[in-house]
């Protein structure tokens, strides 16, 4: 038989991969709760070819943020608390334990239950939230729009680009 610490080992690798499933699937309820916000949360307009908070969130986080980023933000952090909100309090202490914060805690002898935990899981969903974002591609890319998705209404007259302009002389008057 082995010994207990391989004993231990195995028990961890097995509880590291049950919690690294509650948290995924903790991820996907807020992703799917982010990806359902109504499209008049949107910040930018009826022609934008980013259709969705989340697409106008994930171009922000890759490109560069906007006046509106601390909203989507805040709304994307206000999910994440809800979410730790409604888990239990057991479920909340093991999660804690594979997160950052837990690495910073100086105490050892009884989990800190509470806002510390909450405030820790939030911040950690809200961590895998944006580097969800910046990895995932976007759907359509406004910044890779090319010409041709744009009419050519802007010349009436294509004479101006057939070369078909009337010629100058020195003087600046058209031929005759």
């Amino acid at each position: 038989m082995g010994d207990s610490s391989s004993f231990d080992q195995i028990r961890f690798n097995h509880v590291r991969r049950l919690v690294s499933s509650k948290d995924a699937s903790y991820k996907k309820t807020i992703l799917q709760s982010i990806k359902k916000f109504p499209k008049s949360a949107r910040s930018s307009g009826d022609d934008s070819v980013l259709n969705s908070v989340w697409e106008e969130f994930k171009y922000q986080v890759q490109r560069e943020q906007s006046f509106a980023f601390d909203v989507y933000e805040s709304s994307i952090r206000s999910v994440c608390r809800g979410v730790v909100d409604e888990m239990p309090q057991d479920e909340r202490a093991l999660l804690w334990l594979f997160t950052e914060a837990w690495l910073d805690w100086d105490e050892e002898a009884v989990i800190p239950h509470g806002s510390m935990i909450d405030q820790a899981l939030e911040d950690s969903f809200c961590q895998q939230i944006v580097e969800h974002a910046e990895n995932e591609p976007l759907k359509h890319d406004p910044d890779e729009e090319s010409d041709d998705d744009w009419e050519d209404d802007e010349f009436e007259d294509d004479d101006e680009l057939d070369g078909d302009e009337p010629d100058d002389d020195e003087d600046g008057l058209p031929d005759k």
